[in-house]
């Protein structure tokens, strides 16, 4: 058994976390396992280590480079770098990640950067996809959505800078 300190749920701590020793995430089949370089820390994370689920440890937006590519096939081979969203268990040097969750970074874009967009960017697309029909976005949101991503995020976003100059009344 392979051991490593990641960060866990400890509700009676202040802050309700603590580092630990976790074994090893063994990875499913449509999983890559990400050594994790990066991660971001969602609002939604910090009420779930007030009342965790059993098992459950903190860590879904992260980045860093595929360690193991996924067993079953399909996704970013050994040694990409990547950025993705992880069921849990992020706040960690490793992570399993379904590669329908996982992307390729393209080499001008920083862990750092990229590991703040995932759940950012999921709730874009869901609010486009309930939207865009009303707003005649259908078939050109994606390319502006890439356009209005910033190439260098703030690292925080209250820092603001997530959206490229000039698209914030489009968006």
């Amino acid at each position: 058994m392979t051991v490593f300190r990641a960060f866990v749920p400890n509700p009676a701590l202040p802050g309700g976390v603590e580092l630990a020793e976790v074994e090893r995430p063994v990875p499913r089949e449509d999983q890559a396992l990400v050594a994790v370089e990066a991660y971001s820390i969602n609002r939604g994370e910090t009420f779930l280590l007030a009342r965790p689920r059993p098992g459950w440890r903190p860590g879904q937006d992260v980045a860093g480079r595929v360690l193991e590519p996924a067993a079953g096939g399909g996704g970013p081979p050994a040694g990409a770098r990547v950025v993705g969203h992880a069921w849990d268990g992020g706040w960690a040097p490793l992570v399993p990640v379904a590669t329908d969750a996982l992307v390729e970074l393209p080499e001008s874009v920083s862990t750092v950067a990229a590991a703040t967009l995932p759940l950012a960017g999921l709730t874009v697309l869901r609010l486009l996809r309930a939207a865009g029909s009303a707003l005649s976005l259908e078939e050109h949101w994606p390319a502006l959505l890439t356009r209005a991503i910033a190439a260098e995020p703030a690292a925080a976003l209250r820092e603001g800078g997530v959206i490229a100059p000039g698209f914030d009344a489009e968006l």
